[in-house]
């Protein structure tokens, strides 16, 4: 049964995540994402193939927009590649005095001038896990999720979230501790 005397909260926060729609990858997927973000409450930055619909990206830019959107770019699959091997993604931080710009950046080691990547999100619709991957220098800070954009809103909005599970011990000595049962997590 359920011990009264702790607590086991699932919650879950708005993250960051960059939006990939390559040159591979459907509109319509663009479209249901960003319906996903916005009901998270993420922030997102948009970099697609090919140019989105004006009215969505009127609808982006607007005052009334239901979702924080920074970057908006239009960029076919090499381009967005290169701007993630450089660190001009949200999520990179740059090393002092190290090249970063994309016409001098050497092209033997991709990842120069990136000293790593903080919680870097990545939804990519169509293109390559494997490209991303190496691309970032196969970093352990990046998350990418592929695959079919799916009618399942659970799964969809896993990208746009930072999962936590808290637990509460609420009792002092062994009593339960009515303040600490009713905490608001």
């Amino acid at each position: 049964g359920d011990l009264a005397v702790e607590r086991v909260v699932l919650r879950h926060r708005p993250a960051s995540v960059v939006l990939r729609v390559s040159s591979d990858g459907d509109q319509v997927d663009l479209v249901r994402l960003v319906v996903a973000a916005a009901r998270a409450g993420s922030r997102l930055d948009i970099s697609s193939a090919r140019p989105v619909p004006a009215p969505l990206a009127l609808l982006l830019r607007s005052p009334a927009s239901p979702i924080e959107v920074g970057d908006l770019v239009v960029e076919n699959d090499e381009s967005f590649l290169a701007r993630l091997a450089t660190g001009r993604l949200q999520g990179a931080a740059p090393v002092a005095d190290a090249v970063v710009d994309l016409g001098m950046a050497p092209k033997e080691t991709p990842t120069a001038g990136v000293a790593h990547y903080r919680e870097l999100r990545i939804r990519l619709v169509g293109g390559g896990r494997r490209d991303v991957s190496a691309a970032t220098g196969h970093s352990a800070d990046v998350a990418v999720w592929t695959g079919e954009v799916t009618d399942e809103g659970r799964v969809e909005l896993l990208p746009f979230v930072h999962e936590q599970t808290v637990t509460i011990a609420a009792h002092r000595d062994g009593r339960p501790d009515a303040a600490l049962r009713d905490l608001r997590i």
